[in-house]
């Protein structure tokens, strides 16, 4: 009885667990907006809903678009690739976001994260972008 009590405990723990990202597979995972392969790491990112569902996008742009456009994606969490160490996906609203035209990225949203300011800065002063924070990217 006890056992069943604690399995039935550790099932309702994990329920209401939040979801940690899954892994964007390369060349075979497909942007959930604009259904192109996701074929770089460096920009890509990922939405989870409140019902645990993920979703994922291999342009920061594309996420922010489908986020917008549907209600029911308002109070996602949302990961976003760290340029520079491109199997981490990082909290969206703890990245530094540049923008710069000098880095295409693949719906021409041109906008990639950072885990580090230090980092961001870097880019942003080699590469003539704007430093951006995720409400800023947000609106």
């Amino acid at each position: 009885m006890r056992r069943s009590l604690f399995i039935s405990f550790l099932i309702a723990f994990n329920a209401c667990a939040q979801k940690l990202p899954e892994p964007i597979k390369i060349n075979q995972d497909a942007c959930s907006h604009c259904h192109m392969t996701i074929a770089d790491k460096k920009f890509s990112a990922e939405l989870i809903t409140e019902k645990q569902r993920a979703y994922k996008f291999d342009d920061i742009v594309c996420m922010l678009r489908m986020k917008q456009s549907n209600e029911q994606m308002k109070n996602a969490i949302c990961f976003v690739s760290d340029y520079l160490q491109t199997d981490t996906l990082i909290p969206a609203d703890k990245a530094i976001f540049v923008k710069s035209a000098s880095e295409r990225t693949p719906m021409n949203g041109n906008i990639i994260a950072f885990s580090s300011m230090s980092s961001a800065k870097e880019f942003s002063n080699n590469n003539s972008g704007t430093i951006l924070t995720w409400i800023e990217i947000n609106e």
